[in-house]
């Protein structure tokens, strides 16, 4: 739309000159001239406002988010951390420091686009206040160029002209600006796509194949994992442990086609994980991570986003809320299942701790029935009982089924039929907790007995 109105800024520019050309083709020339001059102001003027609004949008944002943590849910942590801390006072001078700095950074480019708008009106309104000088002049002297007509169709023609070639200079930089937004997403299609597979059906060998798995990060040179190799049973349970930022959850997006690996392949019943289809990935995957999204529905509501198709089905919800572990706490809170969750827009609704949330969040998982079950950290806000119940209930919910648990408490991994030790991208251990534990001198029995450590002495600590 605005590339139309380009042209017909430009169209009515050129109709403009042509009746001056007529009238005297040398003040045409000069019309022409000066309206150029006048559209390439007017292009810079435009490029110094769009980079002001740039630099300030990103520093406003960082403002704003130090703001909005005085507001909404984050308010009752920041005003507890504030009196703790006693930060109040000086996140209000920082925030006024900040926002003083970013409005004087401001006002100071903004004098340089001030000064171009005034240069091109000034340059705009001085050549008509000329032509009038000149032709009063001459008329003084006795020699009248142009009838009182012609001058009028100077002095209009003139400030169309330049008006007409303004708003061009206008819409050509709102084009250019424009570009460069959708430049980003353009950028997009040059991706490669996660193309959806064609196979429809559900394999029915289902062993999960990882073979020489290799994984970098688009736009880092650092390789994540390294010639990752494990296979995955059906019924096989298998857990992932490691330090902080040894692939463990990155390995898990693979499986889940969130990414796509550098080299290597991950294979179910001989074919690529990518080709199939995303209802047979959904039918095969079941994961819970341990950020999860909180809904303000009705509880069924909030389990059946799982599975839509037991939305009404009173028997499955339960049955999900038990192998979750929380099937008992909404009936200490004598909850049913069209009871909603949160306060925040209804007075009649129940609210959960952290870890109940997240037996919710876990719920949602199991209301569907998935090959396997993905378990990203999904305990990190329990305490160890709720933990241990959790893992009891949820391993004899799912007998028939594969899975794979992520967690930094090594004792949860002792459930596993087979324990994947991950250190610096690979797999430098691969065996159940018995055998790891033999081998003192490897990282598993090092990271098992330092935890074993700490427990005991929390535990003597509060037994003294």
């Amino acid at each position: 739309m605005r590339f139309i109105w380009f042209l017909n800024e430009v169209v009515c520019a050129a109709s403009y000159n042509i009746a001056l050309f007529k009238l005297s083709p040398t003040f045409s020339y000069i019309c022409i001239g000066l309206g150029v001059i006048c559209a390439v102001i007017i292009y810079f003027r435009s490029k110094v406002r769009t980079n002001v609004w740039y630099n300030r949008s990103k520093e406003r944002r960082m403002l704003d988010k130090i703001i909005s943590s005085w507001q909404g849910n984050e308010l009752a942590f920041h005003q507890a951390e504030q009196r703790v801390f006693l930060t109040g006072d000086k996140m209000i001078n920082y925030t006024y420091n900040e926002g003083t700095r970013i409005n004087k950074k401001i006002t100071d480019k903004s004098k340089l686009e001030i000064l171009l708008s005034f240069f091109a009106e000034f340059l705009a309104s001085s050549v008509s206040v000329a032509v009038l000088i000149y032709i009063l002049l001459n008329a003084l002297g006795g020699t009248l160029l142009w009838t009182i007509g012609e001058l009028t169709i100077a002095i209009t023609g003139y400030s169309r002209l330049i008006r007409r070639f303004s708003n061009a200079s206008n819409y050509f930089t709102s084009m250019f600006i424009s570009s460069k937004e959708v430049g980003g997403f353009l950028e997009l299609s040059e991706l490669e796509d996660d193309q959806e597979g064609t196979i429809d059906e559900v394999p029915l060998e289902k062993v999960i194949h990882v073979k020489n798995l290799c994984f970098t990060y688009p736009g880092t040179n650092v390789e994540i994992l390294h010639n990752v190799t494990f296979d995955l049973g059906i019924n096989e349970h298998i857990a992932f442990v490691g330090r902080n930022g040894s692939g463990k959850s990155t390995m898990v997006k693979l499986l889940l086609g969130l990414y796509q690996p550098t080299s290597g392949e991950i294979t179910i019943g001989g074919h690529s994980i990518r080709d199939y289809t995303y209802s047979v990935r959904k039918k095969i995957f079941g994961v819970q991570f341990q950020d999860y999204i909180s809904y303000p529905f009705k509880i069924r509501e909030v389990v059946a986003v799982g599975n839509p198709e037991i939305l009404n089905n009173d028997e499955e919800i339960e049955d999900a809320l038990k192998k979750a572990n929380i099937y008992d706490s909404l009936q200490e809170k004598e909850a049913n299942l069209d009871t909603s969750v949160g306060k925040e827009f209804n007075d009649d609704a129940i609210e959960f701790s952290g870890g109940e949330k997240q037996r919710i969040s876990l719920a949602i998982t199991l209301a569907y029935d998935h090959d396997y079950l993905v378990l990203d950290e999904p305990t990190a806000a329990l305490d160890a009982v709720s933990e241990n119940k959790m893992y009891e209930s949820f391993m004899s919910g799912i007998k028939d089924k594969g899975s794979l648990i992520v967690s930094h408490r090594l004792a949860s991994a002792r459930i596993s039929d087979r324990i994947l030790v991950f250190e610096n991208g690979e797999i430098v251990q691969d065996g159940n907790h018995t055998d790891l534990m033999q081998d003192k001198d490897k990282l598993y029995y090092k990271m098992f007995t330092a935890q074993a450590k700490l427990y005991k002495k929390v535990q003597d600590e509060s037994k003294s």
